[in-house]
């Protein structure tokens, strides 16, 4: 709380001085006017204006009349109503006299009611308000500021509007303020406030209307408010009456003068009276006090017959209300509602009791004197409409329909929640806004598709004063993209209190509709399902007691069925029955009966003539009904079955030829049951018919499919069959292959069947095996003789740079450029082994994303060496063509191949090879997607075309088969290795050549879309001398390959163990003293296998690093690799350096 300033300091002294005089006059004093000093009071001061002597205005009010400028007088009410009928016409009086008018409220008669209650007297009440003549204002915007009290804040707005009212054309200011918010805190800063105005307001052109609700006012406030005014208006008998304060009245007798006066107007009020001597515990009460109490008038009062008179449950609480009020320092006041229980008589009644304690000089109670009133009716009347209340609002709250009431300003005012709901609003939505603030969230549309413009909107031709009822309407919400069906209905209601209020009712009817739209439509697809059913028509046939049966439905196939029309059916049911061949009627009529007996169904196939004399077979088929009237309807479908008896009929034929078929031909349900087995499958399983139906067929037959047989059972409900070969016993346990076509077909009982034919291939299977071995040892002599031509061309080499190398030393010359060709050649042969393994598919290498186009860049100078001198290479790389997933020594051996491939096909004189790059997008609109049987998508062209003398057709059909060449035999393995990469990178090789004018490569592999990642290749040069103290175990079973290693590793620092074998390796892991740091490990030694080295090493030494080594892939060692300690894999053959960098990294990780 802020320190007081000293103006406020001054001003709450002065009302202090101005409320003991008037205490002073309650108490017979004689008031001394000069205890009022103007100079502590400014705020008045500055805004003075002098009271003409002819100053009376009109109050509006009969029971006062006309009453002088300065007048402050008050109004005691009981409920809304009193306020109204003593505000309406008193600011009526006001707005016609030309005065400026402000009305202050709060409960029960808040802002807007009160300017509606006002409208209704006075005619364009908004354009009073639009000029300035009227405020209607919340107490909370003059009285109070954080829900306190604010005299200064209250006077400051008293003066501002005194001090402009003249100034603006106003003869005055007329000014009303209800009292109903005053918390009982701030009672004595408020009776301040007001002694103050009161003391002053008489040299005013000013009008003071005060209203208190005489719930919160107990006899000490009345007396309060009474000597803060002239008079005081309360109702009594019904009527209104003017009640004059001895300030007033000046000559006449105070009230307060008298005891007996005081008591004579309090008890006219209906209040009893009572008087507590602290000192003594006695209580002087009135008659009517005792009366509350349920107390005989004889019967003495003191303190504890006063609480034993209150109820048990609000005994305490009273006691401790009066303590607090009699407790040194407090303020003294009391005001408590409870519930007593007569003493004397019985009777609980509910009493609101109001008090004052006087103090001495020192603060202590002498007397504590109040007045009590009997609220029973008024607590009945609350509750009572407090349940009525609730009940109503609980059976609102809870309607499905919607409501919605708003005024006839159009503000929405409350939507139950059905309404919030069904117009999208969340249930806590607090600001309900206007119908203009409406328009911009919905959109309300007549059922035929117009738009509503505003004034046809519900609540607006409401407001005209319309009734609607039932007025659907499409709602659209802007802001939440939905539209509803609504129906609106409402009226506009005027209140007792002069409201005109519009109420609408809504109905959310969009489940309805849709509900009744869905249904129109299935009845429509059901009547065109029924007159287009293939072969049949639905119908229905009523029979009842006493009256001939007889069609009352027939769809529209009943004409294409029979040839008769529906109309001639329905008017004579014998123009359909007649059909009936005579010989089948009887049977056609017993059904009809028995059906209608056992309400059965009516299941019947009769052959009918139709009107074009074709005898047809009618399926009847309908379920019988019996109606509570005793009427029994069928409704069924008739359909012509002419077609399936014929193939039946068919059938058997048919199946009389299976059986005889020379084809093993069986029947089986889908659970495997054998139901037809015809004579050639007793001859090719040994089987008898008989033998085998009901039997199993995966039990008799043992079948080995070639996939599942739920893959292929999905695949002939998609197809309708499958073929393949299978593997099946006979009799006598021998395997036979079969042929075989395999079909689902649905049986006439609605049940799958699969119908399976076998011819036996067996041998035809033996001899094309037999062929197959033949041609692969032809194709292993022709791989031979290929290998042997290549590495006896390196041998050759090696021998020769070896003996160079020898003949060298003798001489004193350095060997070291025959031992680089060794190495060379020794990295050749390594490379013809790979290539071998790609084309057989065995090996997989690591791929990563490669730009092509930068490869060709890279190799182009080695390309020009590699060709021909009169040949001309260019390049057309493509710009920004993605990667693609490969190994770059791949691509650069397609590239190497093709270029070379070209200019070996350039004889003569000279000619041109170009080298293309570009990027593609295959679609099943692009030009040769079939040809390259390639999934949709993007890839990367690879293109080598020459200008040389191309290839005939039978040529090219064959240049991908190993070794086939047309150069010299033997040396035909670069295209087909080729072929085997391209593949292996999921991508396809596709020639085209044309003798005389060149040949075109084209390969076609797929984008990854991704930048290549910088490539490096190892030179192999990681230097060998060095210093390390790691201990290294070799297990290596080629003694030159371990020697060479051991060497170069112990020029490297290692200390180096070796092992040529599995055992002894395990021998050294057990019996090594020093520590072993790392196992350089062969996957394929004699002895031990390399798992058990490999877990052998685990025990004994755990912290131990493993390489592992192979002539093998990678891939072929997986299982192994994924042991903890194995820390990287190095090929045969490898170099020394990149063997060095392996086992460096693995020591250092």
């Amino acid at each position: 709380m802020s320190t007081p300033n000293a103006r406020e300091l001054s001003l709450k002294a002065e009302v202090r001085r101005v409320r003991e005089d008037v205490a002073n006059l309650g108490q017979g004093c004689q008031r001394d006017e000069s205890a009022v000093e103007e100079r502590d009071l400014q705020s008045f001061a500055r805004v003075r204006v002098l009271v003409p002597e002819n100053s009376a205005r009109h109050t509006g009010l009969t029971m006062i009349g006309d009453v002088p400028w300065g007048t402050h007088f008050c109004q005691f009410y009981e409920g809304k109503q009193d306020l109204i009928d003593i505000l309406v016409p008193y600011f009526k009086a006001g707005l016609e006299n030309n005065e400026f008018c402000m009305w202050v409220t709060s409960e029960p008669l808040r802002s807007a009611q009160a300017k509606a209650a006002l409208a209704a007297s006075v005619e364009n009440l908004d354009a009073y308000i639009a000029d300035g003549k009227l405020e209607i204002l919340d107490y909370s915007d003059c009285y109070t500021l954080g829900g306190k009290f604010e005299s200064d804040r209250a006077l400051q707005g008293l003066i501002d509007r005194v001090e402009t009212a003249p100034r603006r054309g106003f003869a005055g200011l007329r000014i009303s303020g209800n009292t109903l918010w005053l918390e009982k805190s701030d009672w004595q800063a408020f009776t301040e406030y007001e002694a103050a105005v009161n003391a002053v307001i008489g040299k005013y052109r000013m009008l003071a209307l005060c209203t208190y609700s005489l719930s919160n006012c107990g006899a000490i406030e009345i007396m309060d408010v009474i000597s803060n005014h002239a008079f005081a208006l309360m109702k009594r008998a019904g009527k209104w009456e003017r009640i004059d304060s001895a300030e007033r009245k000046k000559v006449g007798v105070s009230l307060l003068d008298s005891e007996e006066r005081l008591r004579m107007a309090i008890a006219s009020t209906g209040l009893g009276t009572w008087d507590f001597d602290v000192a003594s515990g006695s209580i002087m009460s009135s008659d009517l006090c005792k009366h509350h109490f349920g107390l005989s008038l004889e019967r003495e009062f003191d303190y504890d017959i006063f609480l034993h008179g209150i109820h048990t449950e609000d005994r305490e609480r009273v006691d401790n209300a009066v303590r607090e009020a009699l407790r040194p320092g407090s303020v003294g006041h009391f005001h408590a509602e409870y519930r007593t229980v007569g003493i004397d008589d019985g009777q609980e009644r509910w009493i609101t009791d109001m008090g004052r304690a006087f103090l001495d000089l020192d603060g202590q109670p002498l007397r504590f004197i109040g007045v009590t009133l009997d609220i029973t009716e008024r607590k009945r009347s609350e509750e009572e409409l407090r349940r009525s209340e609730a009940r109503w609002n609980a059976a609102i709250e809870n309607l499905e329909s919607g409501v919605i009431i708003a005024t006839d300003t159009e503000q929405v005012i409350y939507r139950n929640p059905a309404a919030l709901a069904m117009h999208g609003f969340p249930s806590d939505q607090r600001g309900l806004g206007t119908l203009q603030d409406m328009t911009s969230i919905f959109q309300l549309w007549t059922p035929d598709g117009r738009l509503l413009t505003l004034d046809d909107w519900p609540l607006r031709r409401i407001k005209r004063g319309e009734t609607l009822n039932h007025l659907e309407l499409r709602l659209c919400r802007l802001d939440q993209r939905w539209e509803k069906i609504i129906s609106y209905s409402g009226a506009l209601v005027e209140t007792a209190i002069g409201e005109r209020l519009m109420f609408v009712s809504a109905q959310n009817l969009t489940d309805q509709r849709n509900a009744e739209h869905a249904l129109r439509e299935s009845e429509e697809r059901l009547r065109l399902l029924g007159d287009h059913l293939p072969d049949s028509a639905v119908y229905q046939y009523v029979d009842e007691l006493g009256v001939p049966g007889r069609y009352t439905y027939f769809s529209a196939g009943l004409e294409r069925l029979n040839g008769v029309t529906v109309e001639g059916v329905l008017r004579d049911k014998s123009t359909l029955h007649s059909q009936i061949l005579p010989e089948h009627l009887g049977r056609f009529m017993e059904a009809k009966s028995r059906s209608r007996r056992d309400l059965s169904d009516f299941d019947i196939e009769v052959p009918m003539r139709r009107g074009d004399g074709e005898i047809c077979w009618i399926h009847f088929h309908s379920r019988p009904r019996r109606l509570p009237d005793g009427r029994t309807v069928w409704d069924g479908v008739q359909t012509d079955v002419t077609a399936h008896k014929q193939a039946k009929d068919a059938l058997k034929k048919q199946a009389e030829l299976l059986r005889l078929s020379y084809d093993g031909m069986i029947v089986w349900k889908l659970d495997g049951t054998i139901e037809n087995w015809n004579i050639g499958a007793e001859r090719l399983y040994g089987y008898s018919e008989t033998e085998a139906v009901g039997k199993l067929t995966h039990a008799l037959l043992a079948p080995q499919f070639p996939k599942p047989w739920g893959e292929i059972l999905k695949e002939m409900r998609i197809a309708g069959s499958w073929e393949g070969e299978l593997r099946q016993q006979t009799r006598d346990g021998s395997e036979v292959v079969v042929s075989a076509r395999i079909q689902l077909i649905k049986g006439s009982d609605g049940i799958d069947r699969v119908l399976e034919v076998n011819r036996d291939i067996t041998d035809a299977k033996r001899a094309q095996f037999e062929a197959f071995a033949r041609q692969k040892l032809e194709s292993l002599g022709t791989l031979a003789s290929g290998i042997a031509h290549d590495f006896n061309n390196l041998l050759g080499a090696v021998l020769a740079q070896a003996e160079l190398a020898a003949s060298g030393l003798a001489a004193g010359a350095s060997p070291h450029e025959e031992l680089e060709t060794i190495k060379e050649v020794a990295i050749r042969g390594s490379d013809i082994v790979r290539q071998l393994m790609i084309y057989a598919g065995t090996e997989s290498d690591v791929l990563e994303p490669i730009e092509i186009s930068k490869t060709v860049e890279e190799m182009y100078s080695l390309l020009k060496a590699a060709i021909s001198k009169r040949v001309t290479l260019v390049t057309d790389l493509g710009e920004h063509v993605p990667a693609v997933q490969a190994r770059t020594a791949q691509l650069r051996q397609v590239l190497m191949n093709l270029v070379v491939n070209a200019s070996d096909a350039i004889k003569g004189g000279g000619g041109v090879i170009r080298v293309t790059t570009r990027c593609v997008t295959l679609n099943p609109n692009s030009a040769g997607t079939t040809a390259y049987d390639l999934a949709d998508g993007d890839y990367v062209e690879l293109e080598v075309s020459d200008t040389g003398s191309g290839m005939p057709h039978d040529i090219q059909a064959r240049i991908f088969d190993p070794f086939f060449s047309t150069k010299s035999p033997g040396r035909g393995l670069g295209l087909a290795v080729i072929h085997g990469i391209v593949r292996s990178l999921r991508g396809v090789i596709r020639v085209e050549s044309e003798v005389g004018k060149g040949t075109t490569f084209r390969i076609l592999l797929p984008s990854v879309g991704t930048a290549a990642r910088e490539t490096r290749e190892t030179t192999g040069r990681e230097e060998l001398h060095g210093s390390s103290d790691a201990t290294v175990l070799i297990v290596e079973d080629e003694a030159p390959l371990r020697v060479a290693v051991k060497k170069m590793l112990g020029k490297a620092g290692f200390t180096v163990l070796e092992a040529a074998d599995g055992a002894e390796a395990v021998k050294l892991l057990h019996s090594t003293a020093s520590r072993i740091d790392l196992l350089l490990l062969d996957m394929t030694i004699p002895g031990c296998s390399s798992d058990e080295v490999l877990r052998e090493g685990a025990e004994s030494w755990p912290q131990m690093k493993v390489i592992l080594t192979s002539a093998y892939s990678e891939e072929s060692v997986n299982g192994s690799m994924s042991a903890p300690q194995v820390r990287g894999f190095v090929r045969k053959p490898f170099r020394l350096g990149t063997l060095l960098s392996a086992l460096r990294t693995a020591l250092s990780s």
